[in-house]
C-alpha cells in the first residue's frame, strides 16, 4: 500500500494515553520523553470493531508486530517506512521461519504517513478480527507486542532495526487495556531477560544481503 505523505498532518497526541488509548514509549536516555519526542512511540485505541494505531520513530521505518507465543509462526506485522515522493504501510503475515509476506488484503485501511526531520509518522487502522489465509488474527484476544525501528537503504529496503534486542512487551496484553508504558535502556535492560526473542521474526523481514547484520 503507498501512501502519499499527507499535509497538515496532526502530530500524535500522547496525552490521552492511559485514559484515552494505550500507548508505549522508548527512548535510551530520557524515560521522560515529552509527547513526540521519544525515540519511539505506538499509541492504539479500539473504537467498535477497528483498532487505530499511530507509531512514530526517529527512524526511516518503525513497526508493531504481534504473536501469540514465544515461538515464530502466526505473527502479524505491520510496518511504515519512507519512500521517495510518498511512505509505505506494509501488513506482514509470518509463516514458521519463512521470511514474512506482505498481504494485500485489505486489512489496512485510513493509512497516513510523514517523514520529516528525520521522524517517520504513519496512522492506519485495521479490523479486530481478519481472516488471513482461513487463519484469523484476533485482537479481542490478549497477544505479545514487539516495538521496532531503523533505517532504510537508498534503494528502500528495510535494513537492520537499531536496537540488537528490540523492545517487547514482557507478557501478553489486550489491545482496550489502556496502559501507558514509557520505558528507557535500564529498565529495557532489566525486562530483556523475560522479554519474547521477537529478533529472529524481524531479522527475516530484511533483504538477503542485510542478513550478514544480525
Amino acid at each position: 500500500m503507498i501512501t502519499l505523505y499527507v499535509l497538515g498532518f496532526e502530530m500524535i497526541d500522547f496525552g490521552s494515553c492511559g485514559t484515552q488509548k494505550g500507548c508505549f514509549r522508548f527512548d535510551r536516555e530520557n524515560s521522560a520523553c515529552p509527547n513526540d519526542y521519544c525515540e519511539y512511540g505506538a499509541t492504539y485505541r479500539v473504537e467498535n470493531q477497528n483498532v487505530h494505531f499511530e507509531l512514530t520513530s526517529l527512524s526511516d521505518w518503525v513497526a508493531i508486530g504481534f504473536s501469540s507465543d514465544d515461538r515464530m509462526g502466526g505473527d502479524d506485522i505491520v510496518i511504515c517506512k519512507r519512500m521517495h515522493g510518498g511512505g509505505h504501510v506494509g501488513h506482514y503475515f509470518s509463516q514458521g521461519y519463512m521470511p514474512p509476506i506482505e498481504r494485500s488484503n485489505g486489512a489496512i485501511s485510513d493509512t497516513q504517513v510523514r517523514y520529516e526531520d528525520g521522524r517517520i509518522t504513519c496512522r492506519f487502522s485495521r479490523a479486530l478480527k481478519v481472516n488471513i489465509d482461513n487463519t484469523y488474527v484476533d485482537f479481542n484476544n490478549d497477544w505479545y507486542q514487539l516495538y521496532a525501528w531503523g533505517p532504510v537503504s537508498d534503494g528502500g529496503a528495510i535494513m537492520q532495526h537499531y536496537l540488537d534486542n528490540t523492545p517487547a512487551s514482557h507478557r501478553k496484553l489486550v489491545l482496550s487495556h489502556r496502559r501507558n508504558e514509557i520505558r528507557n535502556r535500564a529498565t529495557h535492560l532489566q525486562l530483556s531477560a523475560t522479554l519474547v526473542p521477537f529478533t529472529l521474526l524481524l531479522s527475516s523481514l530484511l533483504p538477503l544481503q542485510s542478513m550478514y547484520l544480525f
